[in-house]
């Protein structure tokens, strides 16, 4: 069975994603909503991305890093899994084929996007839509405007919007 791939992002008003160490807002409402997504499923990150949680990998869910470096393997949670992999696509292939069951997310950064986007891996995005303007100097990446979107949910600090991709 065919499990779709969701990216997975938050951005303000000029599509700013992080400041180099993290997120330029701090918003629990939002951290707990990818939480309670990603939690049991598959969640791709790159290195830099990985290395920038506060705590890893992140328990509860299989974590595929994409990295040309090696990897040290911590000891893990039971329900807890980490895996490098050489590319997005691969890592995709990775949990396709070795956790069928699991959701697919692609959780940043910047370069992962947009490999993810240029490659067309990506079916569906969920998008946190943070208002304003924040300082940083990550922003996502160019994409071409071939998707539909819809507010999904609605909070007092952010909404989250489903982005599909358009069909002709």
């Amino acid at each position: 069975m065919y499990k779709k791939t969701i990216l997975l992002t938050a951005w303000d008003d000029n599509r700013l994603i992080g400041n180099g160490s993290g997120l330029p807002w701090k918003i629990p409402r939002d951290l707990k909503l990818f939480q309670k997504r990603t939690k049991g499923h598959t969640i791709i990150f790159g290195l830099n991305t990985y290395n920038g949680l506060p705590r890893r990998p992140l328990e509860g869910r299989v974590n595929i890093v994409v990295t040309p470096e090696f990897l040290e393997i911590p000891s893990l949670a039971r329900d807890t899994a980490l895996i490098p992999a050489c590319g997005v696509k691969n890592a995709i292939d990775i949990s396709r084929f070795g956790y069928p069951k699991n959701k697919i997310f692609i959780c940043g950064g910047a370069s992962i996007y947009k490999q993810a986007l240029e490659q067309d891996l990506v079916d569906e995005m969920l998008v946190s839509i943070i208002p304003g303007k924040h300082e940083g100097n990550v922003f996502f990446p160019e994409f071409p405007h071939v998707w539909d979107r819809r507010v999904i949910e609605e909070y007092n600090e952010f909404v989250v919007e489903r982005w599909t991709k358009e069909t002709k």
